[in-house]
């Protein structure tokens, strides 16, 4: 002869599968079953999606999974690093310029290094100009 009992677990009282004991399982004086510490042989229900089954000292019930917490919100940048980022997109675009511009002057196209001049001075006008806002949102 068998029986099974249900387990669950010492911290959470989640259910966490069965055990099937045998005659071994037995108290030699009188013979009822040994059930282990953490099972029970009151049958859990059957899962339901979205719910835990927990041991509730004499009885399983159904507890609903606790959605995850919300992330935190990222924290906006410091002003310093939005200068690193107004850096680093300065230096690109800047970069590229030159780049364009010592193409244009290899090729000997003058009219296309003139506009590029104006373009970099448009690019430090603009950095400039956010320079100045992210300074003055601190101030």
């Amino acid at each position: 002869m068998t029986k099974t009992v249900y387990g669950y677990d010492a911290k959470t009282n989640i259910y966490n599968g069965t055990l099937t004991l045998d005659e071994s399982d037995r108290s030699p004086v009188t013979h009822e079953w040994l059930i282990p510490a953490h099972y029970t042989d009151v049958e859990p229900p059957a899962p339901q999606e979205g719910f835990n089954i927990v041991w509730k000292g004499d009885m399983w019930a159904l507890e609903a999974i606790p959605a995850p917490p919300e992330p935190p919100a990222p924290k906006p940048p410091t002003p310093e690093e939005k200068i690193a980022m107004l850096d680093a997109d300065y230096a690109s675009q800047k970069q590229t310029l030159c780049n364009e511009y010592t193409d244009a002057i290899m090729h000997s196209d003058q009219a296309t290094a003139d506009a590029l001049v104006q373009e970099m001075t448009d690019l430090d006008a603009w950095y400039d100009a956010e320079y100045e806002k992210i300074i003055s949102e601190e101030g």
